[in-house]
């Protein structure tokens, strides 16, 4: 039998501290997540907001993922400026921030509670692991209601107590605002893993490809179709056949669409003309339900799959859009008013 020597022994001892210590220096590892959350008004950046909350990490991400949506964000040493100003001492209530967030011009408060715990399991170098859950809620200071929120729990347990709060802070946000859809995943490509904040590249670029979508398609509704009257040219779903006719506004825009390959553009509705518009997906439904309910959303975008994909609330903003659905033979609505979402804007691409 060979005896290991002690210059051997060292080197051994030496290899095992490098192994050990390259295992810890290893990309942290995607939480698997279970969310949910909703909103019914998302911050612009004429928003004032404060983030309170007793868990520093999450109190961290909130605020950097606001700062970067160009919220106004006011430190919440303020709030407890105002508070002791006025005769405060104890420990502030809920109602004691919203308080003294109206006092410093704050239109929104973010909540956020973390219920953080060690399990009963170790690592490998006997440190704790964890469970943790995470709500969040963005309550109007004026009215009290929850104008969005979201929720995201631990579905096994983590060594790194920042990573995971972060991870969870993320994977909360992007339920709430609409970037990833409710239920239980690994990390998407909007929370990666050693990132504090949620990367919304492609959210982004959906929402910009659509804005511009929809700036084109009310050019043509309200200029050049006006425009195009004036010579006795009016739009015709047979403007092929028609000598004086020109494309209906959605069939411009899905022929628009149509010349495209790195992605989809196209339209779709609830109640379309044709059911070739149906949404594609129930995820693609709901969402358009989110927009028929509340049209002031304006854009939504999520993933599906290996898809990014974004629903641009399509209005009727002329009379003759409203026509043509409540006058046309197969169309399942006839009574739609000037004004209301006739449907969507949809743009998706693969990630």
């Amino acid at each position: 039998m060979t005896t290991l020597g002690s210059g051997s022994l060292s080197f051994c001892l030496r290899v095992v501290l490098l192994v050990l210590l390259a295992s810890c220096q290893s990309p942290p590892t995607p939480l698997i997540t279970e969310t949910d959350g909703s909103y019914v008004r998302l911050p612009d950046d004429s928003t004032k907001a404060i983030v309170w909350g007793s868990n520093s990490d999450a109190v961290k991400s909130l605020k950097t993922w606001l700062l970067k949506r160009r919220v106004t964000v006011v430190d919440e040493a303020k709030v407890s400026q105002i508070a002791v100003e006025s005769g405060v001492h104890h420990a502030l209530t809920s109602a004691d921030v919203l308080k003294s967030a109206k006092t410093a011009g704050a239109r929104q408060v973010v909540f956020v509670d973390a219920d953080v715990s060690a399990s009963q399991s170790f690592d490998l170098f006997g440190q704790p692991r964890y469970n943790a859950s995470l709500d969040i809620r963005a309550l109007d200071v004026d009215s009290g209601e929850i104008a969005w929120n979201g929720k995201a729990r631990s579905t096994q347990t983590f060594r790194n107590l920042a990573e995971g709060i972060h991870q969870l802070t993320c994977h909360a946000l992007a339920t709430a605002w609409g970037l990833r859809q409710p239920g239980t995943t690994t990390a998407s490509s909007v929370c990666l893993s050693g990132e504090n904040v949620m990367v919304v590249a492609e959210p982004a670029t959906a929402r910009f490809i659509l804005a511009t979508a929809k700036a084109f398609r009310t050019v043509y509704a309200k200029q050049i179709i006006a425009q195009a009257a004036r010579s006795n040219v009016k739009p015709d779903e047979n403007w092929t056949t028609n000598d004086h006719g020109i494309m209906l506004p959605a069939q411009f825009l899905k022929a628009a669409g149509r010349e495209l390959d790195d992605f989809e553009l196209t339209l779709i509705g609830l109640t379309p003309i044709y059911k070739e518009n149906l949404p594609k997906t129930k995820a693609e439904e709901n969402a358009l339900k989110k927009l028929v309910a509340n049209p002031s959303a304006g854009i939504l975008t999520f993933e599906e799959g290996n898809q990014f994909k974004g629903l641009a609330a399509d209005l009727a903003i002329a009379e003759s859009c409203v026509a043509c659905h409540n006058s046309h033979p197969t169309s399942a609505k006839k009574d739609f008013k000037k004004g209301d979402v006739m449907g969507a804007i949809v743009v998706r691409f693969n990630k």
